[in-house]
């Protein structure tokens, strides 16, 4: 069985061999675990604001939740009284029904009240942790645009090796993004 002749194998090679796995583990350790490590880090951040407005959603579905047995009760005792006013109505003289009828007016508008109110925090609250929500993600887009740009002029400014200024960059990186929001999508 014929072995290897290491010394046909031309120097050249084996150079060329050693330079692709020393550039491989150096852009590793320099490019692709900071950006993983970076994108992860953005991830978690982004992952707990979503939980965040989940979780003010949730109070308010609960509020309003709150708020629709306070009606339901608020109309089962309408009901209840209504249903007693019927009866003594049916069992005294006119002058108990001009009482109860009094009373029934008294309880509706207590009734209509009551819901009106509820009605009204139950979507003052939920308003709220609409715009806390919306703001969040406002926010955590901004946050995120901004990271972008950042690492994208740094990522160009390596690439390119020319000295543009930052505000250059910032102004080159709000244009395209302004541009986007207006559907354009296209630098000029």
């Amino acid at each position: 069985m014929p072995g290897l002749d290491f010394s046909v194998i031309p120097f050249d090679l084996l150079v060329n061999i050693a330079n692709i796995v020393v550039m491989y583990v150096i852009v590793r350790m320099l490019v692709y675990k900071p950006v993983k490590k970076f994108i992860a880090a953005r991830e978690e951040k982004l992952n707990a604001r979503k939980a965040e407005a989940a979780e003010i959603r949730a109070q308010a579905d609960e509020l309003l939740t709150e708020a629709k047995e306070t009606k339901a009760k608020g109309e089962a005792a309408y009901d209840a009284l209504l249903l007693q006013g019927e009866e003594d109505a049916k069992a005294k003289a006119n002058e108990i029904i001009t009482q109860a009828r009094t009373k029934e007016a008294e309880v509706l508008g207590k009734a209509d009240k009551i819901i009106a109110d509820a009605r009204a925090e139950a979507r003052a609250i939920r308003s709220e942790a609409e715009e806390k929500a919306a703001d969040a993600e406002a926010n955590i887009l901004e946050n995120a645009r901004r990271d972008v740009v950042d690492l994208s002029v740094q990522i160009a400014s390596k690439l390119l090796e020319k000295n543009i200024s930052d505000e250059d960059n910032r102004r080159l990186a709000d244009s395209f993004f302004d541009q986007l929001k207006t559907g354009k999508g296209e630098l000029k």
